[in-house]
């Protein structure tokens, strides 16, 4: 697959999982998926993402798995992640500050 993350995913209110992983996905994280408040698992490590995870992660209080390497994120990671109680599966790899 390739292309950018659509805004209109945001759309996709119950949404339980998205799972990208390994494909040729490029552009930034379109805020729009921030608001996909169901979600338990985010996948998409192994594509070519720029910019930021936004702090808008935290409102995804359902999440429980987080995988975002390798991809070409760049600063820090919001500190709301230590907010969501059930994240219990993450990797993140290398975020270059």
């Amino acid at each position: 697959m390739r292309g950018q993350i659509p805004p209109t995913i945001g759309e996709m209110s119950s949404l339980l999982e998205f799972e990208i992983g390994d494909n040729r996905m490029t552009g930034t994280i379109p805020e729009e998926l921030y608001s996909l408040v169901e979600i338990d698992r985010l996948d998409f490590p192994f594509n070519f993402f720029t910019g930021t995870i936004s702090d808008s992660i935290s409102s995804m209080t359902r999440l429980k798995g987080l995988l975002i390497a390798d991809n070409n994120l760049s600063g820090t990671l919001p500190s709301g992640l230590a907010d969501i109680d059930g994240l219990r599966k993450y990797f993140f790899g290398t975020v270059p500050m």
